[in-house]
Parts: C-alpha cells; sequence; structure tokens
C-alpha cells in the first residue's frame, strides 16, 4: 500500500517528466525549425546517419510509421538534397536504400551541435556533484523503463 508522500512524490516526478518532456519538444521543435526540419525528419535523417543507409520499410517500422507517410518524409528529404535513393542490393534491384547526402549529414551535425550546446548552458547551473547524480538517477529510471519493455 502506497503512503500519501509515496504517492505525492509520484505525482511530483509525473508532473516534472511530463514538463520536461513538453518543454524540450517545443524546443527541440523550434531548433529545428531554424534548420528547416521537422522533428519527424530529424529522427530519420539521425535514423539513416546510426545505420548507414537503410530501406524505407524499415525507417517506418522504427518511427511506427506507415509505409506511404514515411514515402512522403523520405520525399520531402530528397527534395531537399538530404537524403538520396540508392540500390542497396545487386541481387534484388527492387530493394531501395535511403542514405544522406554530404548535405543531410552537415545539417544534422548543426542540429545535433546546437542540441547539445543548448544542454550544456542549461546544465552549466548544476554542480558537477549534481550533474553526476542526474546522471545516475536518470540512468537508473531508464533502465526500469527499458526492462520493463523486453
Amino acid at each position: 500500500m502506497k503512503t500519501s508522500t509515496e504517492s505525492s512524490d509520484h505525482e511530483i516526478i509525473e508532473r516534472a517528466l511530463q514538463r520536461l518532456m513538453w518543454t524540450e519538444q517545443k524546443r527541440f521543435t523550434l531548433l529545428l525549425a531554424e534548420h528547416g526540419l521537422t522533428l519527424p525528419q530529424f529522427i530519420v535523417l539521425a535514423t539513416i546517419h546510426k545505420r548507414g543507409g537503410c530501406p524505407i520499410g524499415m525507417l517506418a517500422d522504427d518511427m511506427f510509421q506507415s509505409y506511404p507517410t514515411m514515402t512522403g518524409i523520405v520525399d520531402r528529404l530528397e527534395d531537399a538534397r538530404l537524403v538520396a535513393r540508392e540500390r542497396g542490393n545487386k541481387e534484388d534491384r527492387r530493394q531501395v536504400v535511403v542514405t544522406l547526402t554530404q548535405a543531410g549529414q552537415h545539417i544534422l551535425d548543426r542540429a545535433q551541435n546546437a542540441r547539445r550546446e543548448r544542454m550544456r548552458r542549461a546544465l552549466t547551473h548544476f554542480s558537477v556533484n549534481d550533474r553526476r547524480e542526474f546522471i545516475r538517477l536518470l540512468t537508473t529510471y531508464l533502465d526500469v523503463l527499458e526492462k520493463e519493455t523486453e
């Protein structure tokens, strides 16, 4: 049975996490707009970078989007010359792999660096010990959440 203090702590943590997620999403969406990107476009660029290129179907699955929705996102990124479609497999010419162009890599780097710089500025208000404790607590919380989803 939960105590009233425990319930109150849970509610405070829940509200703080909601504020954090909402604030981060708003600020990052504005930052991306300065770079001419939407949040889904950024996630696609970051996923392609991480995988070194991948088929549209894999991108759609990774982002829980339909194939037609993902095709539209990739089309717009291709129109902006941020990604390119390439034949990925010589044995199956139907398979197309989406890769980053040099411009795509450049804009991804700029957006990620701007986000890191904003985070760095915010974290300057923490002492070194507070930052380490913050990292420890976040890591512990995320580890528990990730184990629940396995």
